[in-house]
């Protein structure tokens, strides 16, 4: 990761926020598996009425330029076309010379949901707020599947997912036990069977787990959600959010009952939901390395036995 110093993050400002704000300190935030984030701390200018007292950077190296665009423009389609609370974006940014690329947004205070304080009744009453958010969001549909903010898209779902889930088991392939890759080919040749067309395109967060979503925790016992970040603006089958939602255990029970109060899940979510799993846990293994393979095997025995 680019470290990034107060001299640089001063030019920031003057160059996409204000000239009058002054970067006073810059702190690492928690998160960040990919891509650096940072706190840069201002001090407002009383004269200018500008009250901004923190400005978000996430950065990377040049190469990632386009997906901090991207990135910006998903948040701005959120903000224009759904209810979803997200930062709003202030620059996208790449600067060759110095190999850096990263994206400004507004600063939210609060903390990850992972880290957030809460007593437990206001992990219950956040499960219901983060379920109240997450079915109003998949009230929104699309003509096609897909990205939201570029000319891409598909009629079919699986004419979206399948080259994605090939390309993660491409590459862990030869990683795998044998039987497992007997597993995971079979169910590939059969997707439209473990994954059958239903419903439309819909809008979804797109990376939802603990680490993009932002808690108010000042009061224990009644949390609320203050933002979502690092959204795709993509429309898919909602299933696969909901799936990584159960994945990495960010909604429970409370959640998928209140969710159920906008949409009711689909007979044969949790079998469904091993396919989804087996793609995250193969892209775990490319970016992340080999100790997510043993979750790979896992799943292929579960779809093996799912499978009889």
């Amino acid at each position: 990761m680019t470290e990034i110093d107060l001299a640089l993050a001063q030019d920031w400002l003057a160059r996409y926020v204000d000239p009058a704000l002054r970067a006073t300190a810059i702190r690492k935030l928690h998160g960040g598996m990919i891509h650096a984030a940072w706190l840069i701390e201002t001090n407002p200018d009383d004269d200018s009425g500008n009250q901004i007292r923190g400005v978000v950077a996430k950065t990377n190296r040049f190469e990632q330029a386009d997906g901090f665009h991207h990135e910006y423009e998903a948040m701005n389609w959120y903000r224009q076309n759904t209810g979803l609370p997200v930062p709003e974006p202030i620059a996208a940014f790449a600067d060759e010379d110095r190999d850096i690329a990263g994206l400004l947004m507004e600063y939210v205070p609060g903390r990850t949901l992972d880290q957030a304080r809460l007593s437990p009744l206001g992990v219950e009453r956040l499960q219901n707020d983060l379920a109240q958010h997450i079915g109003a969001l998949h009230q929104n549909t699309a003509e096609r599947y897909g990205s939201l903010v570029s000319d891409h898209g598909y009629d079919r779902w699986l004419d979206l997912f399948r080259p994605m889930i090939l390309a993660e088991y491409q590459v862990v392939r030869d990683q795998l036990a044998s039987r497992s890759r007997e597993v995971i080919e079979d169910m590939l040749a059969d997707l439209h069977r473990w994954l059958p067309e239903a419903g439309r395109p819909t809008v979804v967060h797109g990376d939802l787990w603990a680490t993009n979503v932002m808690v108010d925790d000042n009061h224990a016992d009644r949390p609320r959600i203050a933002a979502f970040i690092d959204g795709t603006a993509t429309a898919c089958d909602p299933e696969y959010e909901l799936s990584y939602l159960r994945l990495f255990k960010t909604a429970d029970d409370t959640f998928f009952k209140e969710y159920e109060r906008f949409h009711a899940l689909r007979e044969g979510f949790d079998r469904r939901c091993r396919v989804y799993w087996l793609n995250t846990m193969m892209l775990h293994v490319r970016l992340f390395g080999d100790q997510y393979l043993p979750a790979c095997e896992d799943l292929a025995n579960q779809i093996a036995r799912l499978a009889n």
